[in-house]
């Protein structure tokens, strides 16, 4: 979906931090690399994420939020500093 289709369905504006880790994003270490990232909208089946580094479209991800806890995913849109994160 795209970002634009999402931002035309029903979803909730909430803020909530949280981190992520694309996949193939490796430290110098061989270790993942991590980021910090916040929702801006979220819905039953996606949500949007402000995030420093964006990935491609495609890319999986999984996440941590304290109140939704672990979740993994695909992104299947992107902007300037945000990606459209598909459950």
């Amino acid at each position: 979906m795209s970002v634009e289709k999402f931002l035309k369905q029903r979803a909730v504006k909430i803020a909530v931090g949280g981190q992520y880790t694309p996949a193939n994003w490796y430290d110098r270490h061989g270790k993942p690399r991590t980021f910090a990232c916040r929702t801006t909208r979220v819905s039953p089946f996606r949500m949007m994420v402000d995030v420093p580094v964006v990935g491609k479209v495609g890319d999986p991800v999984t996440s941590y939020f304290s109140e939704f806890g672990k979740l993994e995913g695909f992104i299947s849109d992107t902007m300037s500093g945000a990606f459209l994160f598909e459950l």
